[in-house]
């Protein structure tokens, strides 16, 4: 998770992922090219969101063919959703929240 300042890092381990996405970067690649390689490669990321309806988990790339993922939720249902998807495969897959969400929520 390469943006710490504005997101929290729910499920998934990024690590390996994330650090092509600062090597190419240094490298001089566009940040798009290494993006759509990555997901060519089975990358995948999902964001809770918050809507009038309630709480969804969406997909944080218009790259991914579903968008929703699932939802409507409670808040609560809407994170283990998200985390339950991540675990599915936690090397490819990573979920997040912005922090505005998460501060004094249980999770």
């Amino acid at each position: 998770m390469l943006n710490t300042k504005h997101f929290t890092l729910l499920a998934g381990d990024p690590k390996d992922w994330d650090q092509e996405i600062l090597d190419g970067v240094h490298k001089h690649k566009q940040l798009v090219n290494i993006q759509i390689d990555q997901f060519n490669r089975g990358r995948e990321s999902a964001e809770l969101a918050k809507t009038p309806d309630g709480w969804f988990v969406k997909a944080a790339s218009s790259l991914m063919p579903q968008t929703m993922i699932s939802g409507p939720l409670s808040f609560q249902g809407a994170v283990t959703s998200g985390i339950e998807w991540a675990n599915a495969d936690p090397k490819n897959r990573e979920f997040f929240a912005r922090n505005k969400y998460m501060e004094g929520m249980p999770v």
